[in-house]
């Protein structure tokens, strides 16, 4: 009798054994195939490679999951082309501002900018050799009344600017370096 129960004792190990390793087997291959395509889809979003979607439609979690990762995939794919295109349109425009700070510098005629207060910001070698300095440097950072031989021009030049947005043909008399009026 202690033998059969040993035996009995036995099968049921066996049997629950054989069970448990059917079922593993079985809920095993559920889980591990749809969560080893989400890991290989993600190793490749990870890589750069957001075209890469997860091939798994389920209307369980796993589906979810899924989904999610495939929109996640979109958006990097929208937002590294936004990227690509505005570092392309940055690139485009230092050029752009490249040329255009070549030119002004080697004009021949005088190019000024100064602030709304008067601060001398920018002058390009020309205007710098007008008024009889050897470098631009050496204006940056004057106040524009100082250069004018009359300082109410400046007033005059401002208010035109205001109203018509431009200035031509207007002359304004300078003051040089050394003190001698140029215009």
């Amino acid at each position: 009798s202690n033998r059969h129960a040993a035996q009995v004792n036995y099968f049921l190990v066996a049997l629950m054994t054989l069970s448990f390793g059917i079922i593993s087997m079985v809920f095993g291959k559920k889980y591990s195939t749809p969560l080893s395509k989400m890991i290989s889809s993600l190793s490749k979003i990870a890589l750069g490679d957001f075209s890469t979607r997860v091939d798994y439609k389920s209307n369980d979690e796993f589906g979810s999951l899924a989904l999610n990762i495939n929109n996640m995939a979109k958006d990097l794919s929208r937002t590294t082309t936004s990227i690509n295109l505005l570092e392309t349109e940055i690139e485009l425009r230092k050029k752009s501002e490249e040329k255009h700070r070549e030119l002004i510098q080697n004009m021949h005629e005088g190019v000024v900018i100064s602030s709304p207060e008067g601060e001398l910001l920018f002058v390009n070698p020309s205007y710098a050799k007008i008024l009889g300095y050897s470098h631009p440097d050496e204006l940056i950072g004057k106040k524009a009344p100082d250069i004018y031989a009359n300082p109410d021009e400046r007033a005059d030049l401002i208010k035109k600017l205001t109203r018509d947005d431009f200035i031509d043909g207007m002359e304004i008399d300078l003051l040089k370096k050394d003190g001698t009026v140029v215009n």
